[in-house]
């Protein structure tokens, strides 16, 4: 598949450290994580109307929260970013069944969603993990 797997530790950074490190191989230069937390941070400042209708808590509250570290990102931090940058992303969610023993491509979410043939696509994946291992 051509798919090279980068290892982004579990917790509330973890979408930012993947897409620093999916952006990095696609030449966008973001430097860290809180870079990536900032960029989208200035995005959703500056055009609240745009993202507002789709947070579900208050809105400067849901924004201030961008740039603590630690603090899970979403498919509106997606956009943001994708709006920010230009680049498009594909997240794929692999679905982990302990008891089977099995890996599952579960779904994969386009953003931006408007655009059919963006020209540069970033991909990163997550992993949720169900069921329990029996000893």
């Amino acid at each position: 598949m051509g798919k090279q797997r980068e290892v982004v530790a579990g917790g509330g950074d973890c979408q930012y450290l993947a897409l620093v490190a999916a952006g990095t191989e696609k030449g966008l230069q973001l430097g860290s994580m809180l870079e990536a937390r900032v960029l989208v941070h200035q995005t959703l400042t500056a055009d609240p109307e745009r993202y507002m209708p789709w947070v579900a808590e208050a809105y400067w509250v849901f924004v201030a929260k961008v740039l603590q570290l630690g603090t899970w990102g979403d498919y509106i931090t997606l956009q943001a970013f994708c709006d920010s940058t230009g680049f498009a992303l594909k997240v794929y969610c692999i679905g982990v069944d302990v008891d089977a023993e099995d890996l599952a491509l579960r779904h994969h979410m386009k953003t931006p969603y408007y655009d059919e043939n963006p020209h540069i696509i970033l991909e990163i994946c997550t992993t949720q993990v169900r069921g329990r291992k029996r000893v």
